[in-house]
């Protein structure tokens, strides 16, 4: 059993890491200093989204290379049935390393099936509170809601109420979310009104995360 999964795990990281390399290496200069930035990035680690997984990966290399090491935050989480992070501090100062934290942490498979965004965004809706600058939140995934229920709904619109609240909070971005649930995320997040980005899988590579990078406050 542990040498199949070791097996599956060691394709999973390979294709991973092959997709990725194409990436450049280094970090775009950055100007004048600014006030501390912190980008919040989640990954959907589950089986319905392994497809875009490399896709999304090459995107948080993209937002991250606008970001400037010396003063700018980045978080990254992996979600399936729970939220774990397994990145946060100043932005890596090549893309090297971070593609190397990315194919480490996002290659292992989830040990059970489905996912539980609700238990995410709560997660950074408490996280964000306590940013001293300015916030962006991106979540690369379906949308997909698998245990249903009117406890999960609450959480998520609890969730977005908090941010809306927050006004450091300038973008919640759902990148890749399937046309069949954007109805259901506009109407959970209605109240973060036009701080709210969707884009379906075929937009992650469009342009629409420039949207989801925090204003500069000089």
């Amino acid at each position: 059993m542990n040498t199949l999964i070791s097996s599956k795990n060691c394709i999973r990281i390979a294709a991973l890491a092959a997709a990725l390399t194409p990436m450049a290496a280094g970090c775009s200069s950055h100007g004048a200093k600014h006030a501390q930035r912190h980008v919040i990035i989640a990954f959907d680690t589950s089986a319905s989204w392994s497809p875009h997984l490399a896709e999304s990966a090459r995107v948080c290399l993209r937002i991250a290379s606008d970001l400037d090491p010396d003063t700018d935050r980045l978080t990254l989480y992996r979600v399936d049935r729970s939220t774990d992070e397994f990145f946060d501090g100043r932005v890596p100062d090549s893309s090297d390393a971070l593609q190397a934290i990315l194919v480490r942490e996002l290659s292992p498979k989830p040990s059970a099936a489905g996912s539980r965004p609700e238990s995410f965004w709560g997660t950074v809706a408490e996280r964000a509170q306590t940013d001293p600058g300015r916030t962006s939140v991106v979540f690369f995934s379906d949308g997909d809601v698998d245990f249903p229920g009117h406890a999960t709904t609450e959480t998520i619109r609890s969730a977005s109420l908090a941010l809306s609240r927050n006004k450091r909070v300038g973008r919640v971005c759902v990148l890749g979310a399937s046309r069949g649930n954007w109805a259901y995320l506009r109407s959970d997040f209605a109240s973060l009104g036009d701080r709210l980005v969707l884009s379906t899988p075929s937009g992650l590579s469009s342009g629409t995360s420039e949207q989801c990078l925090p204003a500069n406050d000089h």
